[in-house]
């Protein structure tokens, strides 16, 4: 399911990633790749029960919005992911 694509080609949506079809994980697809959202998710939120279910748009910056589910206290809510530079990106940026 597509849930949104931006200037540069990037599409974002959610995909079935259980051989039972119960579990449905937000993903964005490059062009080439179609990596699974919640592989960027901090430990400690996945450990919290956290699963992005959907991604439903992303701007020309890379901001993501979606829907997420919590395992454990079986509440849904949105969620927006933003880019963070590599680090070897990030000193790039640092003037000098």
């Amino acid at each position: 399911m597509v849930g949104g694509i931006n200037e540069a080609g990037l599409a974002v949506g959610g995909g079935n990633y259980s051989p039972g079809g119960a579990s449905w994980h937000a993903v964005l697809w490059d062009g080439t790749r179609l990596p699974d959202l919640n592989s960027l998710l901090d430990a400690s939120v996945a450990n919290a029960g956290w699963v992005l279910t959907g991604a439903n748009g992303i701007n020309d910056k890379g901001w993501i919005v979606g829907n997420a589910y919590n395992s454990i206290s079986h509440v849904e809510h949105a969620f927006l992911m933003t880019p963070v530079p590599e680090p070897e990106t990030y000193a790039l940026l640092l003037p000098g």
